[in-house]
């Protein structure tokens, strides 16, 4: 999202977080949708492309209605991005900014607490002016930012499951000078990113749904000839079933009458092989009516 000079996103596993739903809400206020993954950790980054040595910039966080202070970009310096991946818990500690699941609890006194601000990451970009002179850090607990986790009651979870959950705490070096600064001018930008689950973002037509793709089988000018020809043989079956036949009945009888004779040769010879391996047996030879035979039915 940008606003005027000042562009505010979100990195997660080294590419920048797709925004959907980009809206302006008011003067100098934008906000948007990202979707998130448990343990996933991020950074939030921020750009002022203002001439550099005009003016000093400063982030400051609100994360799930907590907040958490940011980072800054002198006059002096060099670059236009601001990198925070972690906040400062300690003297020599800090925490990885990590998205998690939210916890659900049954305490009944989170029924009364406002939610409006769970899953909410909201950036704001001001001026600010660095008083000269090196300071000590004090090591005061307001120095530092304290992570609470947030907890919605199970009763009102309203379809919010992460949270930034942080980090395990790490060791860093400890900070013997700082920079004191002060609200100079006024407030250029505020990012709000309102961050859920991709499933989520899809189920409320935040994101659209993914396109399912199907591969078209290739078509070839052989392909096409063979259903051409396949077309062509349905009709020449057609035309033989329908096409009307001359049938030769001579033909067709002769044909009968060599099969029959045929069966009366074999018959004959197997009745002369039975007779043989039986001579004392009487047996009685019956011929089979050939087509066209004439029999004398006349008494002697």
């Amino acid at each position: 999202m940008k606003i005027g000079d000042i562009e505010c996103w979100i990195e997660a596993d080294n590419q920048r977080l797709d925004e959907y739903g980009v809206a302006e809400c008011g003067q100098n206020q934008c906000s948007a949708w990202i979707p998130t993954m448990i343990n996933q950790e991020f950074i939030i980054v921020y750009q002022d492309s203002h001439h550099p040595g005009r003016r000093c910039t400063g982030s400051s966080l609100i994360i799930d209605g907590n907040t958490f202070g940011g980072d800054l970009l002198k006059a002096s310096r060099k670059h236009t991005l601001s990198s925070q991946s972690h906040i400062r818990t300690g003297p020599t500690e800090c925490r990885k900014l990590k998205f998690g699941a939210i916890q659900l609890t049954d305490d009944d006194t989170y029924l009364e607490k406002d939610q409006q601000s769970l899953g909410e990451i909201s950036v704001s970009i001001s001026t600010w002016r660095v008083i000269k002179g090196r300071h000590k850090r004090t090591g005061n607990a307001k120095d530092y930012s304290t992570p609470t986790l947030a907890q919605v009651h199970e009763k009102t979870k309203k379809g919010i499951a992460h949270a930034v959950t942080f980090g395990e705490a790490e060791t860093m070096p400890p900070i013997s000078n700082t920079t004191r600064i002060e609200w100079y001018g006024r407030q250029l930008a505020t990012f709000t990113f309102r961050y859920r689950s991709i499933d989520m973002l899809r189920a409320k037509g935040i994101v659209p749904m993914p396109v399912l793709r199907v591969t078209p089988q290739p078509s070839s000018s052989s392909g096409r000839g063979q259903k051409r020809k396949a077309c062509n043989d349905v009709v020449s079956n057609r035309a033989v079933r329908v096409k009307p036949e001359v049938l030769d009945i001579e033909a067709s009888e002769r044909r009968k009458d060599a099969v029959r004779q045929a069966e009366e040769a074999l018959r004959k010879a197997r009745f002369a092989v039975k007779k043989e391996q039986n001579p004392g047996l009487r047996l009685e030879d019956v011929s089979i009516l050939i087509s066209g035979e004439i029999i004398d039915l006349t008494e002697d």
